[in-house]
């Protein structure tokens, strides 16, 4: 499910204020972009609420696991090269 521009525009601030969130709590890594492609790849995959104050009250709820449970399966999912294909140095930098 992708959100059309002005659906991304009016949820903005409330991905905003749940990225904010994360980073006081120690998540520094997490942008609102972040939060916004969660929802749009798997928090509303199945059904988007209808309303948008429904809306506005999933993101207020997504919590860290959730958001973390999310990225694994990403990271999972990806055709990943061999370990020994990577370069450390270049990621170490």
């Amino acid at each position: 499910m992708t959100l059309t521009k002005w659906q991304r525009l009016a949820l903005w601030p409330d991905f905003a204020k749940k990225a904010r969130q994360f980073q006081r709590e120690g998540y520094s890594a997490i942008s609102a972009k972040d939060i916004a492609t969660y929802f749009e790849a798997f928090g509303w995959k199945h059904g988007v609420p209808e309303t948008l104050k429904d809306r506005k009250q999933a993101i207020v709820h997504l919590t860290p696991n959730r958001y973390f449970d999310y990225e694994q399966i990403e990271a999972t999912s990806f055709n990943v090269p061999d370990l020994e294909d990577i370069d450390w140095d270049k990621l170490l930098k």
